[in-house]
């Protein structure tokens, strides 16, 4: 019977160390997952950063900025109607509107230049408008000058001015003969719309004090506007119109129609007639969208309207 018992007792260390040995193995494969498990996390795509991926919001929002800031461009103002004067120059042309006084020659002479005249032939006569000249910008002095008078001789009337590019400009003898005077009056030649016409008035009639003209049905034109006066420009629909004329010292009479055509721009001088009363010189400033003005009634433009009383 005691043979058997040192078989037993070498059996049981054996079995401990088995068993010791899976608990270790165990253990050991535990930790590899965890580890694992963890090297799959820091590795995984989606810890990174969401600007990082194609597609995503960020990337989105520039390309939807640039479309919406194209269209806002031409809403910056309205498109502007050219002018119609050319680039760099000036108009500059001459008017006679001194009842009583005889016909007279306009001349320029620009700062360092030659002198040139502004008037034609016999040169103008009371309510006469020469053409518009084509001038660079810069001083220039007008002088006045009765016809007939000696070479040499001082001009009746003198004034230096300067012109700006784009501007167009009339130089106008007014006032009475007595006392005449040389202005110059600024012509706005942009172009109305197409179906409106732009008009001012010029009083140039020593029969009256001053005068009110209204266009029938439509705005007024000139309120108590003394002898040498312009007034602003008024904007009237295309047609034909009769004008009121008013004033202290004759009775209110209706013009024959003036015609304003669409797009244009006309100054109505009023003028002494042959009977005493008055009478309307129509000129032609601009007509249409065209590059160059027009004259005035010697050119064949504009016409006389008389006044019925």
């Amino acid at each position: 019977m005691t043979r058997h018992l040192p078989a037993r007792r070498t059996i049981v260390p054996a079995a401990l160390a088995l068993a010791a040995l899976t608990v270790l193995l165990i253990g050991l494969s535990v930790a590899g997952g965890a580890r694992a498990d963890v090297d799959r996390t820091a590795a995984s795509p989606a810890a990174a950063p969401a600007t990082a991926t194609p597609g995503s919001a960020a990337p989105s929002a520039a390309p939807s900025a640039a479309p919406s800031a194209a269209p806002s461009a031409p809403s910056a103002g309205p498109r502007k109607r050219p002018r119609s004067t050319p680039p760099g120059k000036a108009w500059v042309r001459a008017g006679h509107f001194v009842p009583g006084m005889g016909a007279a020659r306009i001349d320029l002479l620009p700062v360092g230049g030659d002198p040139m005249s502004m008037t034609e032939g016999d040169g103008v006569t009371y309510g006469d408008t020469s053409v518009y000249r084509t001038l660079p910008p810069g001083g220039y002095t007008a002088t006045v000058s009765a016809i007939g008078s000696a070479t040499g001789a001082a001009p009746l009337l003198s004034r230096s001015f300067e012109v700006t590019p784009g501007a167009a400009r009339t130089i106008a003898v007014v006032g009475t003969a007595e006392e005449p005077r040389l202005v110059l009056l600024t012509d706005d030649l942009t172009p109305p719309d197409a179906g409106a016409a732009r008009v001012r008035l010029l009083a140039a009639a020593s029969s009256t004090d001053t005068v009110t003209v209204t266009a029938l049905g439509g705005p007024v034109l000139a309120q108590d506007t003394t002898l040498g006066q312009t007034t602003g420009y008024a904007t009237v629909p295309a047609g034909s119109w009769s004008l009121r004329l008013e004033s202290p010292q004759l009775a209110a009479s209706d013009s024959d129609a003036v015609v304003l055509a669409g797009g244009s721009v006309y100054t109505v001088v009023v003028l002494d007639d042959q009977r005493g009363g008055v009478r309307l010189e129509v000129v032609t400033d601009a007509a249409g969208a065209t590059l160059a003005p027009r004259g005035g009634a010697r050119t064949g433009l504009g016409g006389t309207a008389a006044v019925h009383r």
